[in-house]
């Protein structure tokens, strides 16, 4: 049984918005990927150090990209396997992606970026 509790409207803001700061998110990582790529290191420490960045993007910003995700699969009551595959990347790709850089390096970077695209391909796309 598929039951909407929200409005069609608020649904899709929520997919919109929820779309857009991951598009966000992705960028702001694949940024900062760059320059430890590019040995950028003394950038990226700065970048990382920034508390507000790191609130805003490595703290804030996730939680409601997942809280809305979850919301809208939730409203939609839709467990496709996509979806399923989606949710599985998304929470390798946090803790990989912390590591890497924490550590800064540069495979798991590559790897975190890859998984993180893959993300956005698989959501556009289904």
């Amino acid at each position: 049984m598929n039951i909407v509790l929200m409005s069609q409207g608020a649904l899709t803001g929520m997919k919109h918005t929820h779309m857009s700061f991951a598009i966000i998110f992705v960028l702001f990582f694949l940024f900062k990927a760059l320059l430890l790529l590019s040995n950028k290191t003394e950038m990226l420490t700065k970048i990382r150090e920034n508390k507000a960045l790191k609130i805003g993007f490595d703290m804030v910003l996730p939680t409601i990209i997942i809280i809305l995700g979850f919301t809208q699969a939730f409203a939609y009551n839709t467990w496709r396997p996509w979806l399923i595959i989606k949710i599985i990347l998304v929470f390798s790709a946090i803790p990989l992606g912390i590591v890497a850089m924490r550590k800064q390096n540069k495979g798991l970077t590559i790897a975190t970026c890859i998984l993180l695209l893959s993300v956005i391909v698989l959501a556009f796309t289904n």
